[in-house]
């Protein structure tokens, strides 16, 4: 036994259909907990507006976090029924993989969002607000007040 087989780093491994049936109790848990993403990040996205109340930067990026969650969450349980029902190519275990991949890359970035740029975007946008608290508002009609002509 080679260790590149061991470790299932061979292109035979990621091309190969699973030899685990469906019902594995891996399999149930992760079309369990994908379909649990999705009920969430639809629930989110509906309901956006009550859960942050006013505040439109978190509302925009609460939207935008859930539709990525979403479309993770559809893509995942679209390659378990690929799984589930094998097609020739698209029920290969590199696609697993590769969802698997995308979904650990989504994660870090999302861990280096909140620590590094929501902080400083989110001050910025408060900044923004309360400069635009004070400032001067312009008319309602347009940059300039009409005159009325003189009737003579």
């Amino acid at each position: 036994m080679d260790l590149s087989d061991w470790l299932r780093l061979g292109p035979g491994h990621w091309f190969a259909d699973a030899t685990e049936p469906i019902d594995h109790p891996l399999y149930v848990f992760l079309a369990a907990a994908l379909a649990g993403t999705l009920v969430g990040s639809l629930y989110v996205r509906l309901a956006v507006h009550t859960m942050f109340g006013g505040h439109r930067f978190k509302q925009r990026l609460a939207a935008r976090a859930a539709i990525y969650a979403a479309w993770l969450a559809v893509v995942g349980l679209v390659i378990m029924l690929f799984r589930w029902q094998p097609v020739p190519f698209l029920s290969k275990r590199i696609w697993l993989y590769l969802w698997f991949l995308f979904a650990l890359g989504l994660l870090g970035y999302a861990a280096y969002y909140s620590r590094r740029v929501y902080p400083e975007r989110l001050s910025a946008h408060d900044e923004r607000g309360r400069r635009r608290r004070y400032l001067p508002r312009g008319s309602p009609g347009g940059a300039r007040a009409r005159r009325r002509a003189r009737r003579g």
